[in-house]
């Protein structure tokens, strides 16, 4: 049948004709389709779905306005947490990654976003192999007054510095000097890596601005 009038005739008790008429609307079930991307999981219906897949709503058919059973297909991607790792062998004092500073060896971890929109957490795998004889050279140097509010010193250093480098924690240079006076005053409070350059190499030492 489709939605319609539709007449019944028929004989009554009396024997007389008796016309019925039916006014019949058909409705009809509706489709449609769902696309979604999650990281891990994702709940639709009350069911979470932890794979990709298509999964229509059969199962538990929903009602459309009409009353009538609506089948929705869920299209889904599920992306998971992506791992990884590096290694990193280094001479350097300090080890830069992400504006992040790691100055002894050790195993680094840091959690990124990936192209897919989820975590992707890496693990960096250090070892500084700071040579004996450069290891001593530089021990005896240090910054006074740390922590500074106007001008902290190189203390220690047997030569002048090619040139000093103070820079933020995101890796950003903020200050330039030729000489072992650093005047700081103008600085945020916070921490900050000072990166004396000098022929023997590069000594890395941390300063505390008040």
């Amino acid at each position: 049948f489709t939605s319609g009038d539709y007449t019944y005739s028929h004989a009554d008790a009396h024997g007389c004709t008796q016309v019925d008429t039916l006014h019949l609307t058909i409705n009809h079930p509706t489709y449609g389709d769902t696309t979604a991307v999650a990281c891990e999981s994702f709940t639709w219906h009350g069911t979470t779905y932890t794979e990709s897949g298509d999964y229509p709503s059969s199962t538990s058919y929903l009602t459309n306005s009409a009353g009538c059973d609506s089948i929705v297909t869920l299209y889904l991607t599920i992306n998971h947490i992506e791992n990884s790792a590096f290694t990193i062998e280094t001479s350097d004092s300090c080890y830069e990654w992400n504006g992040q500073f790691y100055c002894s060896s050790g195993d680094y971890e840091q959690t990124l976003t990936a192209i897919t929109g989820c975590d992707s957490v890496v693990t960096l795998h250090l070892t500084t192999s700071v040579g004996v004889e450069d290891h001593e050279w530089e021990t005896h140097v240090y910054l006074a007054p740390n922590p500074a509010r106007q001008v902290t010193r190189i203390i220690g250093l047997r030569e002048q510095p090619d040139f000093v480098e103070i820079l933020d924690l995101s890796g950003r240079l903020v200050k330039r000097f030729k000489s072992t006076d650093l005047e700081v005053s103008t600085l945020a409070t916070g921490a900050y890596l000072v990166k004396i350059h000098t022929s023997h190499g590069i000594i890395n030492r941390k300063l505390i601005k008040q």
